[in-house]
């Protein structure tokens, strides 16, 4: 069954959790205010930011709210307010997510790809890739892919396409390539750290998509091949890589670069990259769980996905 991505209205419901790292108050305020100029009605837990550290909260609180913005009837939509590190501490109190309730997209990216894979390989919901709610200022919402979020979040974009996108082996440069599959992924060390658990794999064909930040040239490698190994690319038709940022050597200069041309070269699967997605300045949002088309005729790739 083919999943549509929903859009949302004026008047709805935004559930804003924390389940990760916190931001501050004063952007937690910009962006509560910024949703309401949007039409929307943000929904925010007394004790979001609870105390300070590495994360919002403590693991019950933050399980607890995640929980209530799941089976809340009346919303759609759950944006996190920033990523950090948090979400794979949830993961043993997510055991009954079994329940029928309202399909739920939830916005965020970085460490927020751990529960965002988990609701898709559990409960086939479509997620967001998008920037976090702590990022919605004003300038961001005015820019062109602040504008292409909300006019995706409200329906008005039918399809969406991501072109120019480089080969980077022999099979992405393959004759008449089409491929047609859900897209999956986001944040290379978030995907990694669920290797060994029960909520490890995607277990059917799809595009994979990734990013990451501030990793160098041999981490970003051993990353890779533990997800390899780890047989995560079992079901992959395809590997599109976005941002890689950061993770610059002591003496300035950079590996990265390198590490994935090696990695392009060695897997047998099509590896394009130039996504414009990921914690780089260029973020395009990104629809995962939805159907795509990735084509490329010996030369530049794009991914096509319509969205009705």
């Amino acid at each position: 069954m083919k999943t549509v991505f929903p859009h949302s209205s004026a008047g709805e419901i935004i559930d804003v959790i924390a389940p990760a790292s916190a931001c501050s108050v004063g952007r937690l305020s910009a962006g509560l205010e910024l949703l309401h100029s949007w039409g929307y009605v943000p929904r925010v837990s007394g004790d979001l930011l609870g105390r300070p550290g590495i994360m919002a909260n403590d693991d019950a609180l933050r399980l607890q709210q995640f929980d209530a913005a799941l089976r809340a009837k009346d919303s759609r939509l759950i944006w996190a307010v920033r990523g950090g590190y948090g979400c794979l501490r949830l993961l043993s109190g997510l055991d009954d997510l079994s329940f029928a309730g309202t399909q739920k997209i939830l916005l965020g990216y970085s460490d927020i790809t751990i529960l965002q894979h988990v609701l898709m390989e559990r409960l086939g919901w479509p997620m967001l890739y998008a920037r976090m709610f702590n990022e919605l200022t004003d300038e961001a919402a005015e820019g062109e892919h602040g504008r292409e979020l909300r006019q995706l979040l409200t329906g008005k974009v039918k399809a969406l396409c991501y072109d120019r996108l480089q080969p980077e082996n022999t099979a992405a440069r393959a004759a008449k390539l089409h491929l047609q599959a859900p897209l999956r992924g986001g944040n290379l060390t978030s995907l990694v750290s669920l290797s060994g658990t029960r909520w490890a794999g995607i277990a059917k064909p799809h595009i994979l998509v990734l990013e990451e930040v501030g990793e160098r040239g041999y981490e970003v490698d051993r990353l890779l091949t533990q997800l390899r190994l780890a047989g995560w690319f079992r079901h992959t038709c395809a590997i599109i890589l976005g941002d890689f940022i950061g993770g610059e050597e002591p003496d300035g200069s950079s590996t990265v670069a390198g590490v994935l041309q090696q990695f392009a070269g060695m897997i047998a699967l099509p590896v394009f990259s130039g996504m414009p997605v990921g914690h780089g300045e260029r973020f395009r949002p990104l629809p995962l769980g939805i159907s795509a088309s990735l084509e490329s005729d010996q030369g530049m790739g794009q991914l096509l996905m319509p969205l009705d």
